[in-house]
């Protein structure tokens, strides 16, 4: 279990410096916005001045330091230039998105070399200005985070104009996003990032004071969300460790436990001594008392203090849910309840700039768990002209460059299918035709606008120019992105309006059983989407498929926005029947649950509800955003980490796993009735003529006994295998791991078996009819000594070769014949026969499974040569 380190200050907004020049702190108080923090230190890790050759530029073309008299305190401070001329060379030059930027922006000084390790402390600061209106963004990234083996540290400010010194600082051992760089050298990146919108020829930053700050406590725990059921106890693990200060002191613990109602607590000891570098454990036992109320939620605080210095102390708040340690799930085989639609297959965004190899290896993850409907937005605005004729003709295929759209869709396996996004304007057809933001404001044409989507989709449908015939891979056509924001849409509400009404005719006149859909709005904007479609329904334009974007920290939000957005289409007879989509979904890029809710279990877990949730709703398309942490034009610290996948290196989250699970109901569509008695539970369960697929979702803290119920069964024996993915398995790379697995026999048509439920993991039960035998090996194919060569639709064996059969677990023995002659006998699953006896010519294999009274038969014809 790995450990979780707490060391948060509630309430701090200012980072105080407090040093002693004697003992290598600075002695000076700051106040900023008149908020004072007495007898926190700050540790001075530079001086600008003294150590200008501390920093390292990794680009000097791109970047230069100097030293500026202008100083926050002191004579001097650190003068970070950017050459603009350099800076639009390498951009025109890109062609690895963010990550091909990103290195020759930045500077950075190692930690190592300064003798300063950052994991004891808690803060990181430094101030600075940037006077010029086009420095947008300040990045900075520590690749040795003092936690998160897989994590590192990043944190960005993104401000308009500073022209006064502005403090900067981050709490150390707050989670933070994913960042591409390995653990190990401790150094500092600062990173510096001009907008779009360069009139000047430098960008200038200024950095003082650069330190950092902390009480010299550190708190790990096991765990702080634990959970019991009535009558239990539940102990808490915590590790205190002293991180700053030579002089050993004493430390006194006191238990806050003003928000126990029931519950009681205590811990194993109350004072210990610690020089720095040394640790304590302790442990917290809550007792859980049997009147306690299910679901009741209670905390403790754990405040740790210096005895000799109030001002060092730290503090943690574990929290304890009474639970139900025993619960039934209950599944009815003949109650059917619809058809469940396969939204776990649905993503956003490929990446645009990535390595072969890494392509490769996602698209080989996206396989596995049937990720293959890709949101995706067309580079419309560089497609046409190519000429750069203002009057250029929409008809002439020699207009058009479809080179990008085409790589890409070829990359792409052949049963990927497509939700292309209608948007931005070429340059020609714009109403701003000179603004840096052209391609978003609406085309002075809307009539020559849809003429020209039109080509672009009998580009991909009916093979014009040179394109493709592929209809049948196109799920709608999304006619722009979120046009209710600015930063997407520059014209009004209305004309986004006729714009749609041009685009989706002329799309319908390619073919009219295309499907056509928008707002696509920023969120569930009821007022927006009811105008849209009310300004629609008045002009009989066509609306196949309602869509919209929904971010919420609820998982079960989404499945109201989706009723929400039902019972508005009510009011409209001509769209009633109109398909719903959410084709951006995810958790908001704010919400912290333990960890960062979307980078570990928490996100699988929530992914899992979200998607029982919106299969609940009947919404028919969903598509998680998005697929990798960058799409390589953005940090991801500033487009948030919604990947399922982590970057740079390239390695699937737990959700990813979640949407695996999730993909083993493709083949029992047919949903049937589940419930479950315990809360914090969910469950979906599909079914086939000899399948079962339950998903269970335990969002629980504590562990529990489930028994699984089936009833209504028309099969006399079944199979089951229980799979887990939990904190563990992720961690050991397993995956979905195979827990249990078992037979038994259907009595009164109902079947129950019991299992250990592990709190926050997610399970997989496959259910399987058990009948038959059959072989396995050699079938179909050229076998030489034993190893398949190639496939065949006879089986041609040549030397010895092993029998494999497949069989319920439960079976008794097999036998094996040669033409119906009994040569081998095997009473051990997995049940097999190597045959390598004289053989030349065609032979009838025979196998025979017994089990209680039944029996079972399978039988293949073979050309064998074995002298």
């Amino acid at each position: 279990m790995l450990m979780k380190k707490i060391s948060r200050i509630a309430g701090i907004c200012l980072m105080i410096l407090l040093v002693n020049t004697s003992t290598g702190f600075y002695t000076i108080g700051v106040a900023y916005n008149d908020v004072y923090i007495q007898d926190l230190p700050f540790t001075k890790v530079i001086d600008n001045a003294e150590s200008l050759d501390k920093w390292v530029i990794i680009d000097p073309s791109i970047i230069s330091l100097s030293l500026s008299n202008d100083a926050y305190e002191g004579n001097h401070s650190l003068h970070i230039q950017v050459n603009l001329d350099n800076y639009r060379s390498l951009m025109e030059n890109n062609t690895r998105g963010f990550d091909g930027i990103k290195d020759h922006l930045a500077i950075y000084i190692d930690f190592d070399e300064l003798h300063v390790n950052p994991v004891d402390y808690d803060y990181l600061g430094f101030f600075f200005k940037s006077p010029n209106p086009h420095c947008k963004t300040i990045i900075v990234a520590l690749d040795s985070p003092p936690e998160y083996d897989r994590e590192a540290w990043a944190k960005f400010v993104w401000k308009e104009t500073i022209t006064s010194w502005t403090l900067f600082y981050a709490d150390l051992h707050q989670p933070m996003v994913h960042w591409g760089y390995p653990k190990g050298s401790h150094r500092l990146y600062l990173y510096v990032f001009p907008d779009n919108n360069l009139t000047e020829k430098y960008i200038d930053v200024y950095i003082d004071l650069l330190g950092l700050a902390g009480k010299g406590l550190q708190i790990e725990t096991n765990e702080y969300r634990m959970g019991g059921a009535p009558g239990d106890n539940v102990v808490f693990l915590l590790t205190v460790t002293k991180t700053l200060g030579d002089n050993e002191d004493t430390f006194n613990v006191n238990l806050n436990t003003t928000n126990l109602k029931y519950m009681h607590t205590s811990t194993s000891i109350s004072s210990f001594k610690l020089s720095r570098y040394q640790s304590k454990q302790l442990k917290v036992l809550v007792e859980i008392p049997p009147s306690t109320p299910i679901d009741e939620l209670e905390s403790v605080t754990v405040e740790i203090t210096s005895n000799t210095n109030s001002e060092i102390s730290k503090s943690i708040t574990l929290w304890i849910r009474c639970e139900d340690n025993r619960g039934y799930i209950t599944i009815d085989y003949t109650k059917e309840e619809g058809l469940i639609q396969p939204i776990w297959s649905y993503i956003c965004q490929l990446p645009r700039f990535i390595s072969s190899t890494d392509f490769s290896t996602l698209i080989n993850y996206m396989e596995e768990a049937n990720i293959t409907c890709i949101r995706m937005g067309l580079p419309l605005k560089d497609v046409f002209p190519m000429s750069g004729d203002p009057n250029a003709n929409p008809d002439d295929p020699s207009e058009y460059d479809f080179t990008m759209i085409d790589n890409m869709i070829n990359s792409l396996p052949d049963n990927f299918k497509f939700i292309p996004i209608v948007t931005t304007v070429p340059k020609v057809f714009s109403s701003q035709p000179d603004s840096d933001d052209y391609s978003r404001y609406p085309p002075v044409d809307y009539e020559l606008y849809g003429e020209f989507v039109k080509h672009v989709v009998m580009h991909l449908t009916t093979g014009w120019a040179d394109g493709f015939h592929m209809a049948n891979r196109i799920i709608y056509w999304q006619i722009w992105n979120e046009p209710n924001l600015e930063l997407f849409w520059r014209g009004t509400r209305q004309e986004y309006f006729k714009l749609y009404e041009s685009v989706a005719s002329k799309i319908k006149e390619v073919n009219e059983s295309y499907l056509v859909g928008g707002p696509t709005t920023a969120g569930v904007d009821l007022p927006y989407i009811n105008a849209f479609l009310s300004y629609m329904d008045t002009h009989g334009c066509p609306v196949d498929v309602v869509d919209f974007h929904h971010y919420s920290n609820n998982p079960y939000d989404f499945a109201s926005a989706v009723r929400d957005v039902k019972n508005l289409l009510e009011k409209y007879p001509r769209y009633r029947d109109a398909k719903i989509s959410i084709s951006e979904w995810n958790s908001a890029r704010d919400f912290e649950m333990d960890e960062y809710v979307l980078n570990n279990m928490n996100g699988a877990l929530f992914e899992a509800a979200a998607l029982i949730s919106l299969i609940d709703s009947g919404v028919t398309y969903a598509c998680h955003y998005n697929l990798i942490d960058s799409n390589m034009s953005f940090p991801v610290f500033i487009h948030g980490p919604f990947g399922v996948f982590f970057y740079s290196p390239l390695y699937p989250k737990p959700t990813y796993y979640t949407i695996k699970a999730f993909n083993y109901l493709s083949d029992t569509r047919t949903r049937i009735s589940s419930s479950v008695d315990i809360k914090h539970f969910d469950t979906i369960a599909g079914k086939s003529d000899d399948k079962i697929v339950l998903i269970a979702n335990n969002m629980n803290y504590g562990d529990s006994l489930l028994d699984i119920i089936v009833r209504n069964l028309p099969w006399s024996r079944i199979e089951y295998k229980i799979y887990v993915l939990n904190e563990d398995t992720y961690e050991n790379k397993e995956g979905l791991k195979l827990i249990l697995e078992d037979t038994c026999q259907v009595e009164d048509n109902k079947i129950s078996f019991s299992f250990h439920a592990s709190g926050k993991s997610l399970y997989l039960v496959e259910i399987h009819r058990l009948t038959g035998i059959s072989i396995t090996k050699p079938k179909n194919g050229l076998y030489v000594f034993d190893k398949k060569i190639i496939p065949l639709q006879y089986t041609i064996i040549i030397g010895g070769v092993t029998i494999n059969v497949e069989t319920p677990r439960d079976t008794n023995k097999v036998e094996f014949y040669i033409d119906n002659n009994l040569r081998y006998t095997d009473d051990t699953y997995p049940f097999s026969w190597f045959w390598d006896e004289l053989a030349t010519g065609w032979y009838k294999l025979k196998v025979v499974a017994y089990n209680y009274n039944e029996s079972a038969t399978d039988e293949l014809g073979v050309l064998a040569f074995n002298i």
